[in-house]
């Protein structure tokens, strides 16, 4: 797509910045309701043309077997979720966790476009492990106080330390923040 993807972008219009996580919930929504989960939501795989959001990459697996150097697998856990991180060996459990996998990953990906850096550890730059343990840290990132308050909330809802607690993307596309960027 013309536009590139969501990586490296800031985004400060919360008007576009909910338009295009409308368009991305309703992707994430339609995988989750033929129960697949993408397992690998982060801002390179949110294609941007124009006014359009895709989701992009459903190859996770794939990649993740074939992931070259240290960097991939940094770039890799850095929008993973932490039960992700912890890991789960119950099978049923954890195909119901990527589905909230997938809504941590998105809530990540939306933080950064806002900020315009990654979200956790001051932008980035840490090593795998440190990073490893400030996402499965006892707090999840935040929106920045002076951002919108439909929006920290959405953040809110979709960064939630407990899986089952994080609402899921058809939740999502009726907050007020999703609803409100409809309008714009």
């Amino acid at each position: 797509m013309d536009g590139g993807s969501l990586a490296g972008k800031k985004i400060s219009d919360v008007g576009r910045l909910a338009s295009i996580a409308g368009q991305v919930l309703e992707g994430i929504a339609y995988l989750h309701g033929r129960w697949a989960p993408h397992w690998d939501v982060k801002p390179s795989n949110i294609l941007l043309a124009g006014h359009v959001a895709k989701i992009a990459d459903f190859g996770a697996s794939r990649y993740l077997r074939t992931i070259r150097d240290k960097s991939e697998f940094v770039d890799a856990v850095s929008y993973m979720s932490p039960e992700r991180i912890e890991g789960e060996s119950n099978v049923v459990v954890r195909d119901l966790y990527g589905f909230a996998s997938d809504i941590w990953g998105f809530g990540m990906s939306l933080l950064e476009a806002y900020l315009g850096e990654y979200p956790i550890g001051g932008g980035g730059g840490a090593d795998c492990s440190m990073l490893m343990a400030m996402i499965c840290g006892p707090e999840p990132p935040e929106a920045p106080a002076t951002a919108p308050a439909e929006f920290r909330d959405f953040i809110s809802c979709c960064l939630r330390r407990e899986p089952m607690a994080r609402w899921s993307a058809v939740e999502l596309l009726s907050h007020p923040f999703i609803l409100h960027g409809k309008r714009v």
